[in-house]
């Protein structure tokens, strides 16, 4: 099924649906993804533009991984707004971000409950 939390379709033939492949990658995730909102959070926090680049950027590869279209498009704009050093809307864009990290997460529970 392919909508704009995560592309099951394109995830499934990635990995050759493999659904354990996928529980290690989701569980990885899990465990990696929120050091990386606390890295951006603290960034924005310190307007430190490069740190906010860098952990973004980070986690927009991560969520990739999944097929995420609107968790890579939120983790991208605020790492634009880390490298041009904008930080107007950067708390909306946090939040928004936290939004479908968590919207991911629902997912990929759902998929792998399939």
């Amino acid at each position: 099924m392919k909508n704009d939390v995560l592309n099951e379709a394109e995830l499934r033939e990635r990995l050759d649906n493999d659904m354990t492949l996928l529980a290690e990658l989701a569980a990885i995730f899990r465990e990696d993804y929120p050091p990386l909102l606390a890295k951006i959070g603290n960034a924005i926090a310190r307007r430190d533009g490069p740190a906010l680049q860098e952990s973004a950027h980070t986690l927009k590869g991560a969520v990739a991984n999944f097929y995420a279209p609107r968790a890579v498009a939120a983790a991208g704009k605020l790492e634009y707004s880390g490298k041009i050093s904008d930080f107007s809307s950067a708390g909306e864009d946090y939040a928004r971000l936290q939004s479908c990290i968590e919207q991911v997460q629902i997912a990929l529970a759902r998929l792998l409950a399939e």
